[in-house]
């Protein structure tokens, strides 16, 4: 019994103790996020564009958020996208050109696909990734 005791505690001591460093770090561990209250300094924001652009509202949010919050330094934007729809491209690229002027480097990384507005997108970056295969 004495044993089971001893396991028992060793387990909640240990849950405790993970949950406890997830608070100190603000509860932002992962990629991008808004980053604020966290104790492990400056981050990269990685923004992911996958499929047609079509509706980017959300995209363009994300942009600015990162944009606004000085905890993110540089952000990278994950493109895999055959273009889309000419408006929304335009402000996605737009978006991208605020964080740039807002003095935060932006790099553009290129999946399988990244024709039409996806490269239109990614040339508003300061540098352009791409596999030797990437359409």
């Amino acid at each position: 019994m004495s044993r089971r005791l001893t396991v028992l505690a060793a387990t909640v001591l240990v849950f405790l103790g993970v949950a406890g460093l997830f608070l100190l770090a603000g509860g932002s561990w992962g990629r991008g996020g808004d980053g604020g209250g966290s104790l492990f300094g400056p981050k990269v924001a990685v923004v992911e564009l996958e499929g047609l652009i079509a509706e980017t509202d959300d995209l363009v949010r994300e942009l600015r958020q990162h944009r606004e919050n000085p905890s993110i330094k540089a952000v990278v934007i994950r493109i895999n996208s055959p273009g889309g729809v000419v408006g929304p491209t335009q402000e996605v690229y737009d978006a991208i050109r605020r964080v740039r002027e807002a003095g935060k480097p932006v790099v553009a990384s290129l999946g399988a696909v990244a024709a039409s507005g996806g490269y239109y997108i990614a040339v508003g970056a300061d540098q352009i990734y791409a596999n030797p295969g990437s359409l």
